[in-house]
């Protein structure tokens, strides 16, 4: 029995990582603007998306500064690239995407990736005012959960 006791508590430290069967990784935004007035927005929005999907039991998310690591430039703007930076930090899943700005306009458009696959399972965009950026996020955020198909608890 003494010999079960370590192993019993390994599984019991596992369990929510074994509930997880989507392991996301979020790159920054890209400001696609000439207003650098925006910038921060860039890691902004990253950390918005990585703190609303840490709320999904479902999801794993990989750790901002594993992603930092990997993706030191500019974030991916193809699939391929996409594929290839979800290989290297281990996700199953890579939410990218960009923004513009113009005068008071602001377009969020995110694209998430099926690491192993690589389809592109979701490709949205909203509009709005920079007032409105929040209320953006939380548009496209439910597209994201939405596209990768797992249960919500109620």
């Amino acid at each position: 029995m003494a010999r079960l006791f370590p192993v019993l508590l390994a599984l019991l430290l596992a369990l929510p990582a074994l509930g997880a069967n989507v392991r996301m990784g979020v790159t920054s935004f890209a400001n696609a603007s000439s207003q650098t007035d925006f910038d921060p927005l860039e890691k902004g929005f990253q950390s918005m998306f990585i703190v609303d999907l840490s709320e999904v039991q479902a999801f794993e998310l990989v750790d901002r500064g594993e992603m930092v690591k990997a993706q030191p430039g500019d974030p991916p703007g193809d699939t391929a690239g996409r594929k290839a930076l979800g290989q290297k930090v281990g996700a199953t899943h890579l939410l990218s995407g960009s923004f513009d700005v113009k005068g008071e306009a602001m377009t969020l458009t995110a694209a998430l990736v099926h690491v192993p696959s690589g389809k592109t399972l979701m490709e949205g965009k909203t509009k709005g005012t920079t007032e409105e950026f929040f209320e953006l996020q939380k548009q496209l955020l439910k597209e994201v959960i939405e596209a990768t198909q797992v249960e919500l608890a109620p």
